[in-house]
């Protein structure tokens, strides 16, 4: 013989399902996700680097700052900072940049003068994925040497985890990337024809910029090499879609390392 509940009865087991289920929604819906600043230059910003596209801007859907959001399923929020033509920290008379502060020009494309307020909009930031140093090898800022590179992204490290925006006013973490292994193809002369050599070694000289090579307070907590991780596309200086990809990957695996997640 089958029974059921008194209508009143199964009533306030319906709503007090409901309310159980509203509680949990609210709970998942007020848990807040990983911050991830993405920080960086034209690579960053999504420039396709086709003959086809060479110059556009990749569609959102196939940046790798896009795909990494996707990847990591919900656990973070991925904020895409990225420039054409930004450097470290250096002024660049020559970039293509409106005029900005009282800097004119020159100024414009300087990451370590936007770095600071970019971070404190959007704090507290839990990692900051950064992407500078390809710009610092056009021969018009010195000619740079490799070491000087290196140590100007080194710069923004030790301003990164002195700057108290990251969770509970403390340092975020840092996932260094290295510029990309550029092939001289002839689309961008103003890098050089030896900027394949020096970005060889500037790569090389990224990858000391970790603990225990120097001090945790000015160390990036992981290192990637890009030049490992995806060739450059026809212009040799950016990459396609299928690149796109493959950074999406080994930042998302860097960035569950540090969040031990």
């Amino acid at each position: 013989i089958k029974t059921s509940l008194p209508v009143a009865a199964s009533t306030f087991e319906y709503n007090m399902k409901r309310a159980r289920d509203s509680e949990d929604a609210m709970t998942t819906a007020d848990a807040s996700p990983f911050t991830i600043l993405c920080f960086g230059d034209s690579n960053t910003h999504g420039y396709d680097g086709t003959q086809a596209r060479l110059g556009e801007r990749m569609p959102y859907g196939k940046r790798w700052t896009t795909l990494l959001e996707r990847q990591l399923g919900g656990k973070a929020i991925v904020i895409p900072e990225g420039l054409n033509g930004r450097t470290s920290n250096f002024d660049d008379p020559l970039n293509s940049l409106p005029p900005c502060c009282d800097g004119g020009d020159a100024a414009s494309a300087n990451g370590r003068r936007f770095l600071l307020p970019c971070l404190h909009s959007h704090k507290p930031v839990d990692v900051v994925v950064l992407g500078l140093g390809c710009n610092d090898l056009k021969p018009r800022l010195g000619p740079l040497s490799p070491s000087e590179i290196a140590k100007g992204c080194q710069r923004l490290i030790a301003d990164i985890k002195k700057s108290n925006a990251g969770p509970n006013g403390g340092a975020p973490l840092v996932v260094l990337l290295s510029p990309p292994l550029i092939i001289h193809r002839g689309f961008h002369p103003d890098f050089g024809v030896d900027c394949e050599a020096r970005s060889r070694q500037t790569i090389d000289e990224f990858s000391q910029l970790r603990v225990p090579k120097v001090s945790a307070e000015k160390a990036a907590d992981v290192f990637i090499d890009l030049g490992a991780v995806a060739s450059t596309s026809d212009d040799g200086l950016h990459f396609d879609y299928d690149g796109a990809v493959k950074i999406a990957e080994a930042v998302k695996q860097q960035v569950l390392k540090v969040l031990d997640i």
